[in-house]
């Protein structure tokens, strides 16, 4: 199974948010990325994660968590 490398650009396509926005939850560490030379990148096993965390946060505000 390969684990591609997603750069910043298409985190933010796949997000439907800017290159800012997707720079900036890097930055907060909410999502995990490496730096390669002066690039981010994320690998998809990381993103999926990311997804779930989030998707997992929205369903408990909407428990009244």
């Amino acid at each position: 199974m390969s684990d591609q490398a997603l750069s910043v650009g298409r985190i933010a396509e796949l997000l439907n948010v800017s290159a800012r926005t997707a720079r900036r939850i890097i930055e907060a560490r909410e999502l995990k990325a490496h730096r390669i030379g002066r690039q981010w990148r994320v690998f998809e096993t990381d993103f999926n994660d990311y997804l779930t965390r989030q998707a997992n946060r929205q369903t408990c505000r909407h428990r009244g968590a």
